[in-house]
């Protein structure tokens, strides 16, 4: 805590932006690092894309947004035991899963140009977002309605409505002047062409800069004709007018025409590389010198103006944040009807009891990682616990047999079902657990001194330890 303290603490930025709380660990599924271990949930470090299908999250992670890549990690580490909870998951992914057109407008044309939210967010908190992240954020924003409306049409269903509609509508409600402000300061026509700008008529001060810097502009155009008249140059082809961040504006010939140039002393000459010779005239100097003067000013006063647009912004941090959470949820469920859809066999709704009923009973259960495996025929295998006629099984078979399999399969459809998503069996109905607890495979730990077997003594002791009747 003190190392993440000090890290917080290095950059002034974070002043102000976090605060602790209490995490009620009971409203969630215990699961220790040897059974994240045994039952392959998450890649190993260095996996690429290639081995994305060996790990559970890999397998199921289609989402379309980067919030959503984020929570599905997290709900894979944390499944819930709030049954209430479980199920207005349940609801959300089976309307979406019945819905192909919505399903697809979502994914395919809402979510996946919704930017990081949570990231711009902390931006904005933080006060280093730029007009380019305010106008990203107006964009998201001025989406999200029409994602809404992708949603409506489902009032049989109300966790769609308790879960995204009413808690959208309302953030979209204190996000509205958030767009008022973007839409009143930033030079839309400007944004076309890759700049974010403040408009000058935003500004008094501003403004009459940039009608100087207009003026100036028109003079200094009217410089190339009189050069080339008095070159004997004809404007635009072998003589023109050109500018850069460094020089301003400044005139340029070719080589082959730097002949004209020489001995005149109505001319300076800047420089000479394979594009031609760049110069100016009295004239043309003076007006450029004025331009960047007043390019300068019309710069600070833009600055000026952005810092103080960010600090309006930073109000709408918290908002911003609570928006992202919401599509990152919705893109979590969308995913989880997505991948039960397209699953080689469709994955099904599993039937939960609370907690304590002791119930198992799992028909035609399949491992989601191994079904999708390339040259491999996998066979389903069905599962049955009852309390008071099936509490406890003992399997065997010869190597190679499938007794892992078969035992990573149950734990992955337990997880499965509390976070929210399809299993891939025929029929499932469960009830509730409190935790999941494996100890599958052989290595031994040189670093603790202790043999392989000595590890699975330790390991399969803190299984016995921290299990209860109720996991039975």
């Amino acid at each position: 805590m003190s190392d993440l303290c000090c890290q917080l603490g290095a950059d002034q930025g974070n002043f102000g932006q976090f605060t602790l709380t209490t995490l009620d660990h009971t409203r969630f599924v215990r699961m220790d690092a040897a059974a994240i271990r045994a039952l392959s949930l998450l890649p190993p470090p260095g996996s690429g894309a290639a081995n994305r299908n060996r790990s559970v999250l890999g397998l199921i992670d289609q989402c379309r947004t980067a919030q959503g890549h984020r929570l599905l990690a997290q709900w894979l580490k944390q499944p819930l035991r709030d049954r209430h909870a479980i199920a207005e998951r349940h609801d959300v992914v089976q309307v979406i899963l019945q819905d192909t057109a919505m399903r697809q407008a979502l994914r395919d044309e809402h979510l996946r140009r919704i930017p990081d939210l949570q990231a711009l967010s902390k931006k904005l908190g933080r006060k280093k977002a730029g007009l380019q992240d305010c106008y990203r954020i107006y964009q998201a924003v001025g989406r999200v309605p029409q994602l809404m409306q992708s949603l409506d049409g489902h009032d049989d269903f109300p966790a769609l409505r308790c879960m995204f509609i009413e808690p959208l509508t309302d953030l979209l409600s204190d996000m509205q002047r958030f767009q008022d402000m973007v839409e009143t300061t930033l030079d839309m026509d400007q944004v076309d062409r890759g700049e974010f700008l403040v408009k000058p008529s935003f500004d008094d001060d501003l403004q009459e800069l940039r009608q100087m810097m207009d003026s100036l502009e028109e003079r200094i155009k009217k410089q190339l004709t009189c050069a080339a008249r008095d070159l004997g140059l004809e404007p635009n082809k072998t003589i023109k007018l050109e500018s850069n961040a460094q020089m301003g504006y400044f005139l340029r010939v070719t080589l082959k025409e730097e002949r004209v140039l020489r001995n005149n002393k109505n001319y300076e000459t800047l420089d000479t590389n394979k594009s031609g010779v760049r110069f100016h005239s009295p004239v043309l100097a003076d007006l450029n010198s004025e331009y960047l003067r007043a390019r300068s000013r019309y710069a600070e006063q833009q600055k000026a103006i952005v810092t103080e647009i960010v600090n309006i912004a930073a109000g709408y941090a918290g908002t911003l944040q609570q928006i992202g959470d919401v599509l990152a949820c919705l893109d979590v469920l969308a995913n989880f009807a997505e991948v039960a859809v397209t699953a080689p066999k469709p994955f099904v709704r599993p039937t939960l009891h609370d907690e304590g009923a002791g119930m198992l009973i799992l028909k035609q259960v399949r491992h989601p990682c191994l079904e999708v495996q390339d040259g491999t025929s996998f066979i389903a295998n069905d599962v049955y616990f009852k309390h008071g006629e099936c509490t406890f099984q003992i399997i065997t078979g010869p190597n190679m047999g499938g007794k892992s399999t078969y035992i990573r399969s149950v734990g992955i459809m337990a997880l499965l079902a509390q976070i929210g998503s399809f299993v891939p069996c025929d029929e499932a109905e469960m009830s509730l657990v409190d935790a999941i607890l494996a100890r599958v495979g052989a290595d031994d730990c040189q670093i603790k001194g202790m043999s392989t077997f000595m590890t699975e003594m330790v390991e399969t002791a803190a299984i016995i330890r921290v299990s209860h009747e109720p996991h039975c």
